[in-house]
């Protein structure tokens, strides 16, 4: 990490907290007791006089605005051992008593944190609940009342080329305000951060930067549409931002819990094309095609099958496979739902009793892994694919990648399927570890990955011998 401005990057993206010195989902179905926020009247409409005068919003939402001063020990975030450092984001305030969203990646392994309003008052402030997946996280002001707060608006009405405002503390400067329209939604193959699971981003051409991060993002009627995440570093002009519904979905088991229990089916699934379809006998390109079912796990139990295709959970479509995942990890633990699956030219219900996803991916901080002991030193967690597969594919399925490894500026990540290192087959975690050594070629280890229907090479640094 540079001196200066902190940059977290993955794939070309930059969350969007500032590091210094010494180092749209459908609308939400909510029961009315659950909600302890304000809630916005509805998609606004321009009224006879045009669009409300920017100024006026602004004058309007500032004072719920926040900016985040967030302290480091050394030793995590980038920050060297025996030093500390300061961090900086933004967030917003949704209860008068001092509720407040921001993101995870704002606050996360953070020993002090302090906010400052738009008048100048500085406030100390807890972590109530926090979300690596989604990059969420709810803390709350102490010893305040009355203060001003923002409405949370619906996310599932945005038009592509609604205005929107975007007020934060990029670059440090706080309650800077900037506008724009909205680009794009639904952007699901955006993921800036290496533990963010769930995406369905908000894409904006509102400027902002490295310290927006957290801070909302408003239609023209002053509500909260989105929460400001992520850059293109390599682009000008877009950025992302999370739905207020995603948000909406989780606050209120990150007040009571703290953290976010998630339930899962058990099984893998890819994208199912036009081609695909037609083979299945669809008539057109939707659901999550399964390709494989975890053994023990719920999707076998209810008797589900690779090759079968997924076309609704509890009646609600699932348009693509990137819906499925995040409709089941927030559908309940324990819950009974009806899948509605094509197979052999029919479609079927089939009952299933969610179970709590394995392998610490409830929203609990994870405990950190072991340390390997083959001394190759390339820093990936691996396990064998037939823990997670009953087919008789051959590789090994990576679990973590350390964030000092040279494999993860290669591009791999979190979930991929190595199935040779060089030109060798990989069968098992130790054949794995042992080819990133004997097969490196001129001091570089070349991958081969599947990744979905896709294969993939990447290479980096051999690790020293």
């Amino acid at each position: 990490m540079s001196r200066g401005w902190g940059r977290s990057r993955h794939r070309g993206f930059v969350v969007l907290a500032v590091l210094t010195a010494a180092w749209v989902t459908s609308s939400v179905a909510l029961a009315q007791g659950d909600r302890f926020w304000t809630e916005g009247a509805g998609r606004p409409r321009a009224g006879a006089g045009g669009l409300e005068s920017f100024s006026t919003l602004a004058d309007k939402v500032s004072p719920a605005v926040i900016s985040l001063e967030v302290r480091v020990h050394g030793g995590s975030g980038g920050v060297d051992a025996g030093q500390e450092g300061m961090g900086q984001g933004s967030g917003f305030l949704i209860t008068a008593d001092g509720f407040a969203l921001t993101n995870h990646h704002v606050v996360d392994k953070a020993s002090d944190i302090r906010a400052v309003l738009n008048d100048g008052r500085q406030f100390t402030v807890r972590v109530v609940g926090s979300d690596a997946s989604t990059d969420l996280a709810l803390i709350q002001l102490e010893g305040v009342t009355g203060l001003s707060v923002l409405a949370l608006g619906d996310s599932a009405q945005l038009k592509v080329g609604d205005w929107v405002l975007a007020i934060g503390s990029p670059l440090g400067l706080q309650s800077t305000v900037t506008a724009g329209i909205v680009s794009a939604t639904e952007r699901r193959h955006v993921h800036p951060g290496r533990e963010q699971l769930y995406s369905n981003f908000i894409q904006t051409d509102a400027s902002i930067n490295p310290g927006n991060s957290g801070g909302p993002l408003l239609n023209v009627a002053g509500e909260v549409i989105g929460i400001n995440t992520a850059i293109n570093r390599l682009g000008q002009g877009i950025g992302f931002a999370i739905p207020i519904n995603m948000a909406k979905t989780l606050l209120p088991t990150l007040r009571t819990r703290g953290f976010v229990q998630r339930s899962w089916i058990g099984i893998m699934i890819q994208e199912i094309d036009a081609d695909l379809a037609r083979s299945f006998g669809l008539t057109e390109a939707m659901g999550a095609l399964v390709t494989d079912v975890v053994s023990g796990g719920p999707g076998e139990a209810a008797g589900l099958e690779s090759g079968d295709v997924i076309l609704a959970l509890d009646g609600q479509k699932i348009r693509t496979s990137d819906e499925l995942p995040w409709l089941a990890s927030v559908a309940g633990v324990d819950k009974n739902v009806v899948l509605t699956v094509w197979r052999k030219d029919k479609s079927r219900k089939l009952n299933l009793r969610l179970a709590e996803m394995p392998g610490g991916a409830t929203g609990r901080p994870p405990a950190e892994p072991a340390p390997r002991k083959s001394g190759t030193g390339h820093g990936i967690e691996v396990q064998d694919l037939k823990r997670f597969s009953r087919s008789d594919d051959k590789g090994v399925v990576v679990l973590r990648i350390a964030d000092w490894s040279p494999a993860r500026s290669s591009g791999l990540q979190p979930g991929d399927v190595v199935m040779q290192v060089g030109d060798a087959v990989v069968e098992d975690v130790a054949a794995f570890d042992a080819a990133v050594v004997s097969k490196a070629f001129h001091g570089v280890v070349r991958l081969k990955v599947r990744r979905s229907r896709s294969t993939f090479y990447y290479a980096f640094p051999a690790p020293a011998r």
